[in-house]
């Protein structure tokens, strides 16, 4: 049977914590009752895993809150902005349980402390779980900001998307175009052939709109 993977980019440069964490990942691809394969892709530093995400893309962030001369706080802060891409678990000791609770209000899914009985089951379903609460999030997210007549981003979709964007643009050193696209006369529309003509000239003119950009492009009715 072949599974499923979820690609981890585990940022921690602490040898005993890896080889815990590549046991438990090799226990659970040998497990048939797994329905998922793990792959590990190992990063020693925030700098290193920042490089990492600028060219390739990861299922999950697992990232340590004892990284060499890094505050617990510090780390986060320098992770948070991938939050919004990217679902996150912490891991930590015992001794930043307060730390790694505190997490949670910053964006990250779960945390993991690796001193405290960590096992297969444990991580496997932290990372599922993890996972699948980040798609949900994002479907309630989009079903919030998607106008329902055209069915593109209405204006709180489109300030949140295009906040993202810009912040990996900045990131990777990218330029942003914005292309703002007026209806002439439309409330003329609306006066001579009613709310339904109106209507059908918006759903018309989003349909063509979106089929001249990219499925990457950033597509809003901001009315």
């Amino acid at each position: 049977m072949n599974k499923e993977r979820i690609r981890i980019l585990l940022i921690e440069n602490d040898h005993d914590t890896i080889e815990l964490i590549d046991g438990i990942v090799t226990g659970i691809n040998n497990d048939m009752s797994y329905k998922y394969q793990i792959v590990i892709v190992p990063a020693f530093s925030i700098k290193e895993a920042k490089d990492y995400l600028d060219v390739e893309t990861t299922d999950l962030m697992m990232f340590s809150l004892s990284l060499p001369n890094e505050s617990a706080r510090d780390i986060v802060s320098r992770m948070d902005s991938y939050f919004a891409e990217i679902p996150a678990i912490v891991i930590a000791g015992s001794d930043k349980l307060n730390d790694a609770v505190d997490s949670i209000h910053h964006g990250v899914q779960d945390f993991l402390i690796t001193d405290n009985g960590l096992n297969e089951s444990r991580f496997f379903y932290a990372v599922l779980s993890a996972v699948e609460r980040y798609k949900r999030t994002i479907q309630l997210q989009s079903t919030s900001m998607i106008d329902v007549l055209t069915q593109l981003y209405n204006s709180r979709g489109f300030h949140k998307a295009a906040r993202q964007a810009m912040a990996i643009a900045k990131r990777r050193g990218f330029g942003l175009s914005f292309v703002f696209i007026d209806i002439d006369d439309l409330s003329t529309v609306n006066s001579s052939a009613g709310s339904r003509g109106g209507d059908l000239t918006l759903k018309t003119s989003a349909g063509i709109i979106k089929s001249l950009f990219r499925e990457s492009d950033i597509v809003a009715r901001l009315g």
